[in-house]
């Protein structure tokens, strides 16, 4: 059992590389840029240049990528667009609803789905 999971813990190491170079490749692969996203439509390209270089997005793509998995590897998830809150309090303030909804819907799906 142990030889079993350890053998499973090695293999998420693999996986988890993998699956932050998917995100990444999929993120920039987006239409449009972060920085058109956090001034919107109308925003000139010298603000559109200062917030690319703000956030290093002139930078190779090997730096953006290894900065972001230095980011993601401190916890830090950056910053909501929308409320411009960091996303792990917007994470916080709606898991409690998320776990609430899963275990009704958990317990809908048992009262049902058994007799039926």
């Amino acid at each position: 059992m142990l030889r079993f999971t350890v053998r499973r813990l090695l293999l998420l190491v693999p996986i988890l590389i993998g699956l932050s170079i998917l995100v990444f490749v999929w993120i920039r692969a987006l239409p449009g840029t972060p920085a058109e996203a956090l001034l919107g439509e109308r925003a000139d390209e010298q603000s559109i240049a200062e917030i690319r270089d703000q956030l290093g997005l002139d930078d190779p793509f090997y730096v953006q990528y290894w900065r972001y998995v230095q980011t993601l590897a401190e916890g830090d998830l950056g910053t909501s667009i929308q409320s411009r809150r960091p996303i792990t309090e917007e994470l916080k303030e709606r898991f409690p609803a998320t776990i609430e909804l899963t275990l009704a819907a958990g317990f809908f799906a048992l009262i049902f789905g058994i007799p039926l």
